[in-house]
Protein backbone atom coordinates (compact mmCIF):
# COMPACT_ATOMS: atom_id res chain seq x y z
CA UNK A 1 0.00 0.00 0.00
CA UNK A 2 1.35 3.26 -1.24
CA UNK A 3 1.94 5.77 2.05
CA UNK A 4 0.53 8.46 -0.27
CA UNK A 5 -2.74 6.58 0.20
CA UNK A 6 -3.61 7.60 3.51
CA UNK A 7 -3.72 11.61 4.33
CA UNK A 8 -5.49 14.66 6.17
CA UNK A 9 -6.62 17.64 5.48
CA UNK A 10 -7.30 20.95 7.99
CA UNK A 11 -9.01 23.92 7.40
CA UNK A 12 -6.76 26.95 8.85
CA UNK A 13 -9.05 30.65 9.30
CA UNK A 14 -7.23 33.86 9.77
CA UNK A 15 -9.53 37.07 9.61
CA UNK A 16 -12.39 35.51 8.05
CA UNK A 17 -10.72 34.18 5.53
CA UNK A 18 -10.06 30.33 5.26
CA UNK A 19 -7.49 28.10 3.67
CA UNK A 20 -6.85 24.60 3.45
CA UNK A 21 -3.40 22.33 4.13
CA UNK A 22 -3.23 18.92 3.04
CA UNK A 23 -0.73 16.12 5.09
CA UNK A 24 0.57 13.86 2.87
CA UNK A 25 3.62 11.27 2.41
CA UNK A 26 2.84 9.72 5.66
CA UNK A 27 5.97 8.23 8.05
CA UNK A 28 4.25 6.16 10.79
CA UNK A 29 0.47 5.72 10.93
CA UNK A 30 -1.58 3.12 13.48
CA UNK A 31 -4.74 2.08 14.78
CA UNK A 32 -4.78 1.32 17.91
CA UNK A 33 -7.07 -1.46 19.18
CA UNK A 34 -7.12 -2.35 23.26
CA UNK A 35 -4.72 -5.47 22.38
CA UNK A 36 -3.23 -5.28 18.85
CA UNK A 37 -2.92 -2.31 16.46
CA UNK A 38 -2.72 -2.52 12.58
CA UNK A 39 -0.36 -0.62 10.63
CA UNK A 40 -1.85 1.46 8.20
CA UNK A 41 0.44 1.41 6.00
CA UNK A 42 1.44 -1.90 5.68
CA UNK A 43 -1.80 -3.44 6.92
CA UNK A 44 0.14 -6.06 9.20
CA UNK A 45 -1.08 -6.44 12.70
CA UNK A 46 0.83 -6.76 16.08
CA UNK A 47 0.24 -7.27 19.57
CA UNK A 48 0.18 -4.14 21.55
CA UNK A 49 -1.51 -2.99 24.56
CA UNK A 50 -3.62 0.33 24.50
CA UNK A 51 -1.39 1.84 27.55
CA UNK A 52 1.68 1.38 25.42
CA UNK A 53 0.44 4.22 23.52
CA UNK A 54 -1.06 6.09 26.68
CA UNK A 55 2.69 6.22 27.70
CA UNK A 56 3.33 7.73 24.15
CA UNK A 57 1.05 10.64 25.08
CA UNK A 58 3.03 11.67 27.80
CA UNK A 59 6.33 12.17 25.45
CA UNK A 60 4.33 14.70 23.45
CA UNK A 61 5.86 17.56 25.25
CA UNK A 62 3.93 20.95 24.76
CA UNK A 63 6.99 23.19 25.22
CA UNK A 64 8.09 23.09 21.36
CA UNK A 65 7.21 23.28 18.12
CA UNK A 66 6.48 20.40 15.88
CA UNK A 67 7.88 21.46 11.99
CA UNK A 68 6.07 18.51 10.50
CA UNK A 69 2.24 17.52 11.25
CA UNK A 70 1.11 14.94 13.74
CA UNK A 71 -2.47 13.79 13.76
CA UNK A 72 -4.15 12.06 16.73
CA UNK A 73 -7.91 10.46 16.21
CA UNK A 74 -8.98 9.67 19.87
CA UNK A 75 -12.71 8.06 19.20
CA UNK A 76 -15.08 8.37 21.78
CA UNK A 77 -14.42 5.07 23.16
CA UNK A 78 -11.09 6.22 24.36
CA UNK A 79 -12.65 7.11 27.76
CA UNK A 80 -12.35 3.37 28.62
CA UNK A 81 -8.68 4.66 29.35
CA UNK A 82 -9.41 8.25 30.82
CA UNK A 83 -12.50 7.67 32.85
CA UNK A 84 -12.84 3.88 34.39
CA UNK A 85 -10.44 2.62 36.58
CA UNK A 86 -10.61 -0.99 35.19
CA UNK A 87 -9.21 0.50 31.81
CA UNK A 88 -8.88 -2.21 28.81
CA UNK A 89 -11.52 -4.34 31.16
CA UNK A 90 -14.32 -3.33 29.63
CA UNK A 91 -13.58 -2.29 26.37
CA UNK A 92 -15.49 -4.00 23.61
CA UNK A 93 -13.36 -6.31 21.57
CA UNK A 94 -12.76 -4.59 18.06
CA UNK A 95 -13.31 -1.35 18.80
CA UNK A 96 -10.99 1.39 16.83
CA UNK A 97 -9.20 3.46 19.76
CA UNK A 98 -7.19 6.05 18.20
CA UNK A 99 -5.23 6.80 14.93
CA UNK A 100 -2.06 8.26 15.21
CA UNK A 101 -0.03 9.32 12.12
CA UNK A 102 2.80 11.22 11.45
CA UNK A 103 3.64 12.98 8.23
CA UNK A 104 6.40 14.50 6.08
CA UNK A 105 4.93 16.67 4.36
CA UNK A 106 2.25 19.46 4.04
CA UNK A 107 0.89 21.78 1.36
CA UNK A 108 -1.84 24.34 0.33
CA UNK A 109 -4.93 21.94 -0.88
CA UNK A 110 -7.49 23.74 -3.06
CA UNK A 111 -10.95 22.83 -2.85
CA UNK A 112 -11.51 20.52 -6.13
CA UNK A 113 -14.19 21.79 -8.38
CA UNK A 114 -17.12 19.56 -8.45
CA UNK A 115 -18.85 19.37 -11.57
CA UNK A 116 -21.79 17.40 -9.97
CA UNK A 117 -23.70 17.53 -6.73
CA UNK A 118 -23.23 14.41 -4.92
CA UNK A 119 -26.41 12.86 -3.77
CA UNK A 120 -27.59 11.35 -0.18
CA UNK A 121 -30.28 9.32 0.55
CA UNK A 122 -31.37 8.97 4.09
CA UNK A 123 -31.14 5.81 5.23
CA UNK A 124 -32.32 5.64 8.93
CA UNK A 125 -33.03 7.50 11.50
CA UNK A 126 -34.08 7.17 15.41
CA UNK A 127 -37.84 7.05 15.30
CA UNK A 128 -39.41 9.26 17.78
CA UNK A 129 -40.89 6.21 19.72
CA UNK A 130 -37.61 4.76 19.75
CA UNK A 131 -35.91 7.96 21.19
CA UNK A 132 -39.03 9.28 23.87
CA UNK A 133 -37.98 5.80 25.34
CA UNK A 134 -34.77 6.79 26.08
CA UNK A 135 -35.40 10.00 26.77
CA UNK A 136 -38.10 9.30 29.90
CA UNK A 137 -35.31 7.09 31.32
CA UNK A 138 -33.16 9.75 31.03
CA UNK A 139 -35.38 12.09 32.28
CA UNK A 140 -36.16 9.37 35.53
CA UNK A 141 -31.88 9.70 36.16
CA UNK A 142 -32.56 13.05 36.72
CA UNK A 143 -35.32 13.17 38.69
CA UNK A 144 -34.09 10.55 40.91
CA UNK A 145 -30.35 12.74 41.22
CA UNK A 146 -28.05 10.08 39.19
CA UNK A 147 -27.15 13.17 37.21
CA UNK A 148 -27.64 17.39 36.38
CA UNK A 149 -27.52 16.82 32.53
CA UNK A 150 -27.46 14.06 30.11
CA UNK A 151 -25.75 13.78 25.99
CA UNK A 152 -28.10 11.54 24.67
CA UNK A 153 -27.41 11.19 20.62
CA UNK A 154 -28.39 8.88 17.94
CA UNK A 155 -26.78 7.72 14.66
CA UNK A 156 -27.93 8.62 11.16
CA UNK A 157 -27.07 7.03 7.92
CA UNK A 158 -27.25 8.14 4.33
CA UNK A 159 -26.95 6.22 1.38
CA UNK A 160 -24.61 7.31 -1.70
CA UNK A 161 -27.22 7.26 -4.72
CA UNK A 162 -24.88 8.39 -7.19
CA UNK A 163 -24.15 6.43 -10.58
CA UNK A 164 -20.43 7.60 -10.57
CA UNK A 165 -17.75 5.83 -8.38
CA UNK A 166 -17.79 7.59 -4.66
CA UNK A 167 -15.34 10.10 -4.40
CA UNK A 168 -14.18 11.67 -1.01
CA UNK A 169 -12.58 14.34 -2.56
CA UNK A 170 -16.19 15.45 -4.20
CA UNK A 171 -17.92 14.97 -0.82
CA UNK A 172 -15.29 17.84 0.92
CA UNK A 173 -15.82 19.91 -2.25
CA UNK A 174 -19.48 19.69 -1.42
CA UNK A 175 -19.22 19.80 2.44
CA UNK A 176 -17.00 22.59 1.79
CA UNK A 177 -17.48 25.22 -0.44
CA UNK A 178 -19.97 28.02 0.00
CA UNK A 179 -22.20 29.49 0.87
CA UNK A 180 -21.78 27.74 4.19
CA UNK A 181 -18.08 27.76 4.70
CA UNK A 182 -15.88 25.15 7.01
CA UNK A 183 -16.17 25.97 11.08
CA UNK A 184 -12.93 26.32 12.77
CA UNK A 185 -11.89 23.03 13.07
CA UNK A 186 -13.12 21.08 10.09
CA UNK A 187 -10.56 18.23 8.83
CA UNK A 188 -10.56 14.92 7.53
CA UNK A 189 -8.50 11.95 7.24
CA UNK A 190 -8.57 9.45 4.31
CA UNK A 191 -7.54 6.12 5.84
CA UNK A 192 -8.15 3.36 2.80
CA UNK A 193 -6.48 0.47 4.96
CA UNK A 194 -9.44 0.51 7.40
CA UNK A 195 -11.51 1.83 4.26
CA UNK A 196 -13.51 4.83 5.49
CA UNK A 197 -12.69 8.47 5.91
CA UNK A 198 -13.17 10.78 8.93
CA UNK A 199 -15.02 13.90 8.66
CA UNK A 200 -15.45 16.44 11.05
CA UNK A 201 -17.04 19.69 10.34
CA UNK A 202 -16.91 20.69 13.93
CA UNK A 203 -16.63 24.13 15.35
CA UNK A 204 -16.14 23.41 19.02
CA UNK A 205 -12.63 23.22 20.15
CA UNK A 206 -11.52 20.28 23.36
CA UNK A 207 -8.69 22.99 23.29
CA UNK A 208 -6.38 25.03 21.80
CA UNK A 209 -2.93 26.61 23.53
CA UNK A 210 -0.91 29.05 23.02
CA UNK A 211 2.48 29.22 24.23
CA UNK A 212 4.01 31.85 26.50
CA UNK A 213 8.05 32.39 27.68
CA UNK A 214 7.85 29.85 30.86
CA UNK A 215 4.13 28.49 30.76
CA UNK A 216 1.30 28.17 28.24
CA UNK A 217 -2.52 28.75 28.74
CA UNK A 218 -4.90 26.28 27.61
CA UNK A 219 -8.47 27.22 26.50
CA UNK A 220 -11.50 25.67 25.87
CA UNK A 221 -14.58 26.26 25.02
CA UNK A 222 -17.49 24.07 25.28
CA UNK A 223 -20.68 24.76 23.35
CA UNK A 224 -24.03 23.94 24.86
CA UNK A 225 -27.51 25.60 23.73
CA UNK A 226 -28.61 25.26 20.19
CA UNK A 227 -31.86 27.45 18.86
CA UNK A 228 -32.93 27.59 15.29
CA UNK A 229 -32.37 30.74 12.84
CA UNK A 230 -33.80 31.38 8.98
CA UNK A 231 -31.14 33.77 7.75
CA UNK A 232 -28.68 36.44 9.05
CA UNK A 233 -31.49 38.92 9.58
CA UNK A 234 -33.09 36.82 12.11
CA UNK A 235 -29.92 35.84 14.23
CA UNK A 236 -29.59 38.83 16.86
CA UNK A 237 -32.78 38.27 17.04
CA UNK A 238 -32.53 34.31 18.12
CA UNK A 239 -29.11 35.22 19.67
CA UNK A 240 -31.28 36.75 22.48
CA UNK A 241 -33.56 34.46 22.36
CA UNK A 242 -31.52 32.25 23.53
CA UNK A 243 -29.34 34.30 25.65
CA UNK A 244 -32.82 34.37 28.00
CA UNK A 245 -33.58 30.82 27.83
CA UNK A 246 -33.61 29.72 31.00
CA UNK A 247 -32.70 26.37 30.03
CA UNK A 248 -30.02 26.44 27.60
CA UNK A 249 -28.46 28.69 29.73
CA UNK A 250 -28.16 26.09 32.64
CA UNK A 251 -26.79 23.66 29.94
CA UNK A 252 -24.30 26.48 29.34
CA UNK A 253 -23.64 26.65 32.80
CA UNK A 254 -23.52 23.25 34.03
CA UNK A 255 -20.68 22.14 31.16
CA UNK A 256 -18.96 25.42 31.40
CA UNK A 257 -18.02 24.60 35.67
CA UNK A 258 -17.55 20.89 34.44
CA UNK A 259 -14.61 22.08 32.63
CA UNK A 260 -13.75 24.21 34.88
CA UNK A 261 -13.04 21.75 37.33
CA UNK A 262 -11.49 19.79 34.47
CA UNK A 263 -8.90 22.06 33.71
CA UNK A 264 -8.24 22.96 37.50
CA UNK A 265 -7.19 18.81 37.63
CA UNK A 266 -4.45 19.06 35.21
CA UNK A 267 -1.83 20.53 37.08
CA UNK A 268 -3.18 23.63 39.72
CA UNK A 269 -6.76 24.90 40.69
CA UNK A 270 -6.72 28.02 38.82
CA UNK A 271 -8.66 27.48 35.70
CA UNK A 272 -10.95 30.99 34.89
CA UNK A 273 -14.07 31.47 33.19
CA UNK A 274 -13.08 34.13 30.99
CA UNK A 275 -15.90 34.22 28.74
CA UNK A 276 -19.20 33.66 29.83
CA UNK A 277 -21.29 33.31 26.79
CA UNK A 278 -20.51 33.64 23.64
CA UNK A 279 -22.54 33.10 19.96
CA UNK A 280 -21.73 31.08 16.92
CA UNK A 281 -23.52 30.79 13.98
CA UNK A 282 -23.97 27.88 11.97
CA UNK A 283 -26.28 26.73 9.13
CA UNK A 284 -29.75 26.93 10.52
CA UNK A 285 -29.06 27.24 13.78
CA UNK A 286 -26.94 29.47 16.53
CA UNK A 287 -24.91 27.70 19.13
CA UNK A 288 -23.84 29.55 22.54
CA UNK A 289 -20.67 28.77 24.15
CA UNK A 290 -18.16 29.56 27.06
CA UNK A 291 -14.52 30.21 27.21
CA UNK A 292 -12.62 28.31 29.92
CA UNK A 293 -8.67 28.90 30.50
CA UNK A 294 -5.68 27.45 32.73
CA UNK A 295 -2.34 28.49 32.66
CA UNK A 296 0.20 25.20 33.06
CA UNK A 297 3.90 24.57 32.95
CA UNK A 298 6.10 23.24 30.36
CA UNK A 299 5.64 20.00 32.57
CA UNK A 300 2.62 19.16 31.58
CA UNK A 301 2.33 16.76 28.54
CA UNK A 302 -0.29 15.86 26.37
CA UNK A 303 -1.60 12.86 27.85
CA UNK A 304 -1.76 14.80 31.33
CA UNK A 305 -4.36 16.84 29.26
CA UNK A 306 -5.93 14.31 27.86
CA UNK A 307 -6.11 12.08 30.98
CA UNK A 308 -7.53 15.06 32.91
CA UNK A 309 -10.85 16.60 30.42
CA UNK A 310 -11.34 13.59 27.67
CA UNK A 311 -13.73 13.21 26.55
CA UNK A 312 -15.14 16.75 26.23
CA UNK A 313 -17.86 17.37 28.99
CA UNK A 314 -20.67 18.89 26.76
CA UNK A 315 -21.02 15.81 24.78
CA UNK A 316 -21.32 13.49 27.95
CA UNK A 317 -23.12 15.48 30.69
CA UNK A 318 -22.41 16.12 34.46
CA UNK A 319 -21.07 14.56 36.81
CA UNK A 320 -18.92 13.25 33.74
CA UNK A 321 -18.15 9.74 35.07
CA UNK A 322 -21.85 8.67 36.07
CA UNK A 323 -23.44 10.24 33.15
CA UNK A 324 -20.51 7.87 30.78
CA UNK A 325 -21.93 4.90 32.78
CA UNK A 326 -25.78 6.05 32.43
CA UNK A 327 -25.33 7.00 28.30
CA UNK A 328 -23.73 3.59 27.46
CA UNK A 329 -27.32 1.83 28.54
CA UNK A 330 -29.10 4.39 27.13
CA UNK A 331 -27.29 4.27 24.11
CA UNK A 332 -27.57 0.45 23.97
CA UNK A 333 -24.70 -0.14 24.49
CA UNK A 334 -23.46 1.23 21.25
CA UNK A 335 -20.31 2.51 20.47
CA UNK A 336 -19.98 6.19 19.05
CA UNK A 337 -17.11 5.90 17.34
CA UNK A 338 -15.41 9.09 15.69
CA UNK A 339 -17.81 10.95 16.52
CA UNK A 340 -17.83 12.64 19.83
CA UNK A 341 -14.34 11.87 20.21
CA UNK A 342 -11.42 14.66 19.72
CA UNK A 343 -8.93 14.93 17.03
CA UNK A 344 -4.99 16.58 17.91
CA UNK A 345 -2.90 18.38 15.50
CA UNK A 346 0.44 18.97 16.65
CA UNK A 347 2.13 21.18 13.81
CA UNK A 348 4.06 24.47 13.88
CA UNK A 349 2.35 26.78 16.03
CA UNK A 350 -0.95 24.92 15.99
CA UNK A 351 -1.52 22.51 19.25
CA UNK A 352 -5.06 21.88 19.62
CA UNK A 353 -7.70 19.73 20.07
CA UNK A 354 -11.48 19.29 18.62
CA UNK A 355 -14.47 18.21 19.88
CA UNK A 356 -16.09 16.11 17.23
CA UNK A 357 -20.00 17.31 17.28
CA UNK A 358 -21.21 17.71 13.18
CA UNK A 359 -19.02 14.34 12.11
CA UNK A 360 -19.04 11.60 10.28
CA UNK A 361 -17.48 7.77 9.10
CA UNK A 362 -17.88 7.38 5.42
CA UNK A 363 -17.32 3.93 3.52
CA UNK A 364 -14.77 4.59 0.87
CA UNK A 365 -16.17 1.86 -1.29
CA UNK A 366 -19.70 2.35 -0.92
CA UNK A 367 -19.92 6.37 0.17
CA UNK A 368 -22.18 5.66 2.88
CA UNK A 369 -22.22 8.26 5.93
CA UNK A 370 -22.66 7.67 9.29
CA UNK A 371 -23.33 10.96 11.35
CA UNK A 372 -24.28 11.23 14.90
CA UNK A 373 -26.20 14.33 16.35
CA UNK A 374 -28.22 14.96 20.02
CA UNK A 375 -27.97 17.18 22.83
CA UNK A 376 -28.08 18.22 26.43
CA UNK A 377 -31.46 16.92 28.59
CA UNK A 378 -32.34 18.46 31.75
CA UNK A 379 -35.06 18.63 34.06
CA UNK A 380 -36.04 21.80 31.55
CA UNK A 381 -36.50 19.94 28.72
CA UNK A 382 -39.23 18.23 26.70
CA UNK A 383 -38.66 15.30 24.53
CA UNK A 384 -40.35 16.75 21.26
CA UNK A 385 -37.99 19.91 21.17
CA UNK A 386 -35.04 17.57 21.87
CA UNK A 387 -35.71 15.36 18.95
CA UNK A 388 -36.21 18.34 16.53
CA UNK A 389 -32.97 19.69 17.90
CA UNK A 390 -31.52 16.76 17.15
CA UNK A 391 -32.91 16.80 13.37
CA UNK A 392 -31.89 20.26 13.04
CA UNK A 393 -28.05 19.47 14.35
CA UNK A 394 -28.20 16.80 10.81
CA UNK A 395 -29.72 19.34 8.77
CA UNK A 396 -27.28 22.17 9.70
CA UNK A 397 -24.31 19.78 9.46
CA UNK A 398 -25.02 18.08 6.43
CA UNK A 399 -26.06 21.29 4.85
CA UNK A 400 -24.29 21.82 1.85
CA UNK A 401 -25.05 17.67 0.82
CA UNK A 402 -28.94 17.66 1.18
CA UNK A 403 -30.64 19.25 -1.23
CA UNK A 404 -34.01 18.51 -0.30
CA UNK A 405 -34.93 19.41 3.27
CA UNK A 406 -34.41 17.12 5.69
CA UNK A 407 -37.42 15.57 8.01
CA UNK A 408 -35.72 12.96 9.27
CA UNK A 409 -38.42 10.39 9.88
CA UNK A 410 -36.80 6.88 8.36
CA UNK A 411 -37.37 3.55 10.77
CA UNK A 412 -34.87 3.19 12.72
CA UNK A 413 -33.86 -0.46 14.12
CA UNK A 414 -31.04 -2.34 15.38
CA UNK A 415 -30.76 -4.11 12.25
CA UNK A 416 -29.96 -0.78 10.12
CA UNK A 417 -27.60 0.23 12.78
CA UNK A 418 -25.38 -2.75 11.94
CA UNK A 419 -25.35 -2.29 7.74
Amino acid sequence: MNTADIHSIFAFTHQGETTFKKFTQAKSAYAYYAHHRINLLTGKQDEYSITLFCQQLDHHQLNKSYPLPVVLHLFYEFRYLTTTPTHTAHIPKGQLLAVEIYYQKSAVWELPKSESLNTYQLASTPCFERYQKAYQEAYNYLLEGECYQLNLSYPFTFTYQDSTPFSCDSLLAQLWRGPNPPPAYAHATTIPALNRALISNSPEGLFQIKHGQDSFKLCSMPIKGTIPTANSEDSLKQQQKLARCSKNEAELFMITDLMRNDLSSIEQPTAKVVAKRRFIQLPSLIHQYSLVAVDLSFKVTLGRIIKAIFPGGSITGAPKRRTIELLYQLEELRQRGFSYGSTILLYKETQAASINIRSMEVNLTTGKLTYQAGGGITLLSRVNDEYQEMKLKVKSGLANLLQTDFKGDVGYNKKNEDQ
